[in-house]
């Protein structure tokens, strides 16, 4: 029943709009057979999307203020708190938070909830985007006594930087199992910067291929979690480096269900 009834509320949604946008495109048709311009006509491409006046007041003026000012970081607000442990970059912040609100933090809460004993370890990891998430992942799970990271193991693949220097210090003191596989001149491990007024910086370990990724083939462990060795080292990027990793390309690897 309750299927049904929401079958019914997409159709109806659906229907409005097929509505409107025929009403406009009637409207416009008119505004040109009138002999004017298509550019002085309604503008019915993006009839969908609404305005935002609190996007555009409080969060892109600020940013266009920026520009105008010798200290722009008090106009970036770009990162939020994460309890005592510095703060975490809020697209990525952002990105965790809509799926932990949306089902994932009661299932964690009820799976590791059951796990009562130290024959079970906790595996995390993702690439690009999913890297930054498992990255967060990590940390709430860890701060929330969901499971110990003694027994947590977090691999990430052509992970952007997530956080600020006082959280990534955190989650190395934390997590002894911690490595971000970086492929040659992937370009995505480099941004957001580590200047600027938004400076975010890596948590370790840094595992780097500078050449491939074949079996067998030479990669570099770097210590330094962030500075300017291994993959910081590089001048030029190649995005097919953030496409393909272990000599895959990871997306098509995963439809074709990992054959």
């Amino acid at each position: 029943m309750t299927r049904t009834l929401e079958s019914s509320i997409l159709l109806f949604h659906f229907f409005i709009f097929v509505l409107k946008t025929t009403e406009a495109t009637g409207i416009c048709s008119k505004c040109i057979q009138r002999g004017e311009k298509i550019l002085n006509c309604p503008d019915t491409r993006n009839i969908t999307i609404a305005y935002d006046e609190d996007f555009a007041r409080n969060k892109m003026m600020p940013l266009a203020a920026a520009a105008y000012s010798d200290n722009p970081a008090p106009c970036v607000k770009g990162r939020k708190p994460f309890f005592e442990n510095g703060s975490i970059y809020e697209y990525f912040y952002n990105a965790f938070h809509l799926l932990w609100i949306g089902g994932f933090e009661q299932g964690a809460r009820d799976v590791l909830g059951q796990v009562t004993t130290e024959d079970y370890e906790l595996w995390i990891t993702g690439l690009s985007l999913g890297g930054a998430i498992a990255s967060v992942t990590s940390s709430y799970i860890a701060k929330l006594n969901l499971f110990p990271p003694s027994r947590t193991k977090l691999i990430t693949f052509g992970q952007p930087r997530v956080a600020d220097y006082d959280h990534a210090a955190w989650h190395d003191s934390t997590f002894p199992y911690s490595f971000r596989v970086i492929n040659g001149r992937d370009p995505v491990p480099h941004i957001p910067p580590k200047i600027g007024p938004i400076a975010l910086f890596h948590h370790g370990t840094e595992i780097w291929y500078p050449t491939e990724m074949w079996p067998l083939s030479n990669y570099k462990v770097c210590r330094e979690a962030d500075g300017d060795y291994c993959s910081n080292s590089m001048l030029l990027w190649n995005i097919m480096d953030h496409v393909y990793y272990f000599e895959v390309d990871v997306g098509e690897y995963g439809k074709n269900g990992c054959q």
